[in-house]
């Protein structure tokens, strides 16, 4: 099946099933995302396949999962960057490691 795809394809079907956004893959391979999404179509037509899914499927390539952030958490700033700063307070770290504002 992998003989329908030119080896630029192959590489990005490798890059969008290792969890890479469309986005990412167009910065990486220094093209637009447009085209981006316009070579994917092509691709899943190639292949014959209705998604990205089913055309990583039909192509035998391992999808490594992706660790995604769960919703709702947020990871907090670090401490010493200056646009998380507010004029007149600074911020103290108390022993449980939590992170307040008091009057600098």
């Amino acid at each position: 099946m992998l003989e329908v795809l030119t080896d630029r394809q192959l590489e990005l079907l490798r890059m969008i099933a290792s969890g890479m956004t469309q986005a990412r893959v167009a910065e990486e391979v220094g093209r637009s995302e447009t085209t981006v999404n316009q070579m994917m179509h092509v691709i899943r037509q190639r292949l014959g396949a209705a998604s990205t899914a089913e055309a990583v499927a039909a192509a035998g390539i391992v999808q490594v999962p992706v660790v995604r952030r769960q919703r709702g958490k947020r990871t907090p700033p670090p401490d010493d960057d200056p646009r998380f700063a507010i004029r007149g307070m600074r911020q103290v770290r108390d022993r449980h490691g939590i992170i307040r504002w008091e009057k600098a």
